[in-house]
């Protein structure tokens, strides 16, 4: 719209470019309101979904203060900016959910779901910020010191596959055949 302002027009054009963009923002409110009739949660769940990875990103920088590798003021900041984040998202979702259960006089089971799953998140991320550990100190105590029951990664092959380097039990045999 703005591009086009520089343009000399006649009258005839401007009325075109005036009638293309009337039609075109029609086309998208109709649009808009075909899948939010079919879809009305679509927003909040993708706010809701987005805030929870963030939350998961913010757990994995915090899982950082326990790596002797790291460094721990890098560490914090890194926690911090990813708090800012987490914060703002929840933001976003909670009024999300506001405006959600005050336009829909009644709640859906749905919309119940939605509210505590947020409620979880919440409570969990409070959780969290409340955990005060001296990391510097943990490391210096810690340190040259190695897990014997560290878990690996399942292959891509076999996701539910988990298994520990130091495990209490003997490896399965194979039933013989008689």
């Amino acid at each position: 719209m703005v591009s086009i302002m520089a343009e000399n027009l006649s009258w005839q054009q401007a009325i075109h470019v005036s009638l293309y963009t009337l039609a075109g923002s029609i086309w998208y409110a109709v649009l808009a309101l075909i899948l939010w009739q079919i879809r009305p949660y679509l927003t909040v769940q993708q706010t809701l979904g987005d805030c929870i990875q963030q939350t998961a990103k913010y757990l994995r920088l915090r899982a950082d203060f326990y790596r002797p590798e790291k460094d721990i003021t890098t560490t914090y900041r890194d926690v911090l900016a990813q708090q800012v984040i987490v914060n703002e998202k929840m933001e976003a979702v909670r009024e999300l959910l506001l405006k959600m259960r005050s336009a829909q006089q009644g709640t859906t089971s749905i919309s119940k779901s939605m509210v505590l799953i947020f409620l979880d998140l919440v409570d969990m991320h409070e959780q969290f910020m409340a955990s005060q550990i001296d990391y510097t100190s943990l490391q210096q105590k810690f340190a040259g010191t190695r897990s014997s029951n560290s878990c690996t990664m399942p292959s891509s092959s076999s996701p539910m596959n988990w298994t520990t380097s130091a495990s209490p039990f003997p490896p399965a045999s194979a039933p013989s055949r008689m």
